[in-house]
């Protein structure tokens, strides 16, 4: 791991828990590769590198992910100005954690991060039943109309 890479890993852990995950954040850990994890289909490692970033939420005791989040930095010469994120995934795994603020959280500190790196923008192409949550709990979950309203009217 190069230190760009070590130094993404320890700004992304700087954002901290959400507010909901204060009384318990003894117990959850930033997690930037799938092994370990019972509660996800992925058997690749995460993808992180200087423009690709992927970490998880979990519970190293329980084995489960609370929430996933992959985004990425396009390079430049996709963009007429300056380049601009993807949000690729992000996804809280357990549903009674739903609706609690923590998606929107880490799309602020997304947010923040874009600024910081002048980004143009963050690209969003929402999919409630994308293949990622095939044989997933989606109860809880946002619907499909849900989830294009919520990104519509900047609801983070």
């Amino acid at each position: 791991m190069n230190d760009s890479n070590r130094d993404m890993k320890e700004y992304i852990k700087s954002w901290g828990l959400p507010d909901c995950l204060k009384d318990c954040s003894s117990e959850y850990e930033y997690k930037f590769s799938p092994h370990g994890i019972i509660n996800t289909n992925e058997a690749e490692e995460y993808l992180f590198d200087d423009r690709n970033f992927k970490f998880s939420i979990w519970n190293p005791s329980t084995g489960l992910a609370l929430f996933t989040m992959d985004f990425f930095k396009t390079p430049i010469q996709y963009s007429s100005k300056n380049p601009f994120i993807i949000l690729e995934l992000i996804y809280v795994h357990l549903p009674e954690w739903r609706k609690n603020g923590i998606a929107s959280y880490y799309i602020k500190k997304l947010i923040q991060y874009a600024i910081e790196e002048k980004m143009d923008c963050i690209k969003v192409t929402p999919i409630a039943d994308a293949v990622n949550f095939k044989n997933f709990d989606l109860s809880n979950a946002f619907s499909q109309q849900e989830l294009v309203d919520y990104y519509k009217k900047g609801s983070v």
